[in-house]
């Protein structure tokens, strides 16, 4: 009982709360400075379709269990979560929005928010959930966790802040 109540209120404390405006207002505030300084590309076709960062909102809130429905990968994710820093959810969506393939996909959608919703909802299928057998059509997830730990290596939480103020202030 003592570890469930720490993860809910440390990794878990926004999504546990009476209702998304703080998980909310946090991704919109990181989201895009934070994709600025890994893909500025991507972020400025997102922002020039009217996507906000709310559209990633499920990922977060689910910690991807909502799309992945393997149970060892859900377990996979919830470790690597668990391990990391509160953001690193913020960090693995990111990842996902810039790798080769996905980056594609949202250059290929047509620039209203409408779609690009559904795009951004099936960017998942073409990521492998089986960590032990990934085919060479589908992206391996330890890719994308790998990817979020690089970048979070690259823009640590502790200097998040400062990135966010310098990117609204702009």
């Amino acid at each position: 009982a003592v570890i469930l109540e720490k993860i809910a209120t440390f990794h878990l404390r926004d999504a546990t709360r009476q209702d998304f405006t703080q998980i909310s207002t946090t991704l919109d505030v990181v989201f895009f400075p934070l994709l600025s300084c890994i893909d500025e590309e991507v972020h400025d076709f997102l922002l020039h379709c009217d996507c906000s960062a709310d559209m990633f909102l499920p990922w977060i809130i689910t910690w991807f269990a909502h799309d992945v429905h393997n149970i060892e990968s859900v377990s996979r994710l919830f470790d690597a979560f668990l391990a990391s820093h509160p953001l690193m959810p913020v960090y693995l969506s990111v990842a996902i929005v810039v790798h080769p393939r996905s980056r594609k996909q949202i250059f290929a959608t047509e620039c209203c928010v409408g779609m690009m919703q559904i795009t951004v909802k099936q960017l998942l299928r073409d990521i492998s959930f089986d960590f032990e057998e990934a085919n060479s059509d589908s992206i391996p997830f330890q890719d994308m966790i790998d990817d979020a730990i690089s970048f979070m290596k690259k823009i640590h939480p502790g200097s998040i802040l400062q990135l966010c103020k310098r990117y609204h202030n702009e």
